[in-house]
């Protein structure tokens, strides 16, 4: 796992969080809202919010990540088991004395549900923080909640649209990595996968074959600490 940096998009391999133009826009715009604000009534800065929202939905026909007024920052750049996912926003969203707590009701909805919890890190941040790891094969849908406000109890300017797909089941390493001319008679080979396997079940799938396609089963067992290897 990667140190946690503001990653606002990057396409991956296998696993991938699609590419944004997130923070173009939110650097663009924010000293912009903030000078219209003085200006412009409530109602109007509220529908200039929607209509911006629907157009950017519709320009993206739902392929591209999308964030308004919010930041998204992931504690890994590939998808990862325990990866966390912390927001940052532009407006004070909570109360002072709820700073360190985990919110009743947290600001980030995850399609489909992963458990967890969402603690206040700041009035304007917080993180998410899965119980579970996240589940191979899978998109993940990030949005804000509806009907979310400020701490002032004004309606969120804020607006996410975000995608993070796992990766399938597969070996992620191995160890000869190429084959040798003068390897031993009974070659060891050492795998390593993206998810948890136990050797009994993986023996069947296990075993040597030669040019001609004749078959020699494998004698494999489970992996110890003292079997990883270094590059």
């Amino acid at each position: 796992m990667t140190p946690r940096s503001p990653s606002h998009g990057t396409t991956l391999s296998s696993g991938r969080i699609e590419n944004s133009p997130a923070r173009t826009e939110l650097i663009q715009t924010s000293g912009l809202s903030a000078f219209l604000d003085a200006f412009r009534p409530r109602w109007l800065r509220e529908f200039v919010t929607i209509i911006t929202l629907l157009l950017a939905a519709l320009a993206g026909c739902g392929q591209r990540n999308y964030s308004n007024h919010v930041e998204l920052v992931t504690s890994c750049s590939t998808p990862a088991p325990a990866m966390t996912f912390e927001l940052r926003f532009e407006s004070a969203m909570a109360r002072g004395d709820q700073v360190g707590l985990a919110a009743t009701n947290s600001p980030l909805v995850i399609t489909p549900s992963l458990a967890g919890s969402f603690i206040w890190l700041s009035t304007r941040s917080g993180v998410f923080t899965p119980s579970e790891s996240l589940a191979l094969d899978t998109t993940y849908k990030l949005s804000l909640a509806p009907g979310l406000t400020q701490a002032d109890g004004r309606p969120a300017e804020a607006g996410l649209a975000w995608k993070v797909t796992t990766p399938p089941f597969g070996v992620i390493a191995a160890w000869p990595q190429q084959a040798n001319t003068s390897a031993s008679s009974e070659p060891e080979i050492k795998f390593a996968f993206n998810a948890d396997v136990q050797a009994a079940d993986a023996e069947r799938f296990v075993f040597f074959r030669d040019v001609a396609g004749q078959r020699v089963a494998a004698d494999v067992r489970q992996g110890m600490v003292d079997d990883r290897w270094t590059s």
